[in-house]
């Protein structure tokens, strides 16, 4: 069974708002259907809300799954680029998400992100696990982790201060 990394809900149509709560840093993404359908949302019937608030829920959860990402700026691109109305984002010419592997390649080399990108699409599959498994990869791609590590730390942190004080009832 996958481990679970979001929390979701979607549950109020009338709000028209899906929620998300990145499980291990406890950042939020709250995603207004309005923003996309302005008040067209308003004028759908409680079925076209649901399918609506569906659609928003698998495409923006789903890129939380995107593997050696951070979940919530992979979330939060997937939600602008919906506002922005784009539905997909293909890695051409810089465009698109950078991977964990082209940030450790960029930081191991000093290369630019557009060359790095044209050498690993160059590559074959064999030839991609063997760089991942480079020694300066795997060392850059373990500083990146732990300054997002760090990062999201911080702002656990800042939401533990900022919250309610956490009672528990004797």
């Amino acid at each position: 069974m996958a481990k679970k990394v979001i929390e979701r809900d979607s549950s109020n149509t009338e709000a028209g708002v899906v929620s998300f709560t990145v499980i291990d840093s406890g950042q939020k993404l709250e995603c207004d259907a309005r923003v996309v359908f302005g008040n067209v949302y308003d004028k759908f019937t409680d079925v076209g809300k649901r399918l609506v608030l569906h659609a928003i829920n698998a495409k923006v959860g789903d890129a939380a799954a995107a593997p050696d990402s951070d979940r919530f700026e992979a979330m939060k691109s997937t939600w602008d680029n919906l506002v922005n109305g784009t539905w997909a984002v293909r890695g051409e010419g810089g465009a698109g998400r950078v991977t964990l592997l082209e940030e450790a390649a960029v930081r191991a080399t000093g290369k630019t992100l557009e060359a790095v990108r044209n050498y690993i699409a160059g590559l074959s599959e064999d030839d991609k696990k063997a760089l991942n498994n480079h020694e300066q990869i795997k060392a850059a791609k373990a500083d990146i982790k732990a300054e997002k590590a760090a990062a999201a730390k911080k702002a656990a942190s800042k939401a533990a201060k900022d919250a309610a004080p956490l009672t528990i009832p004797d």
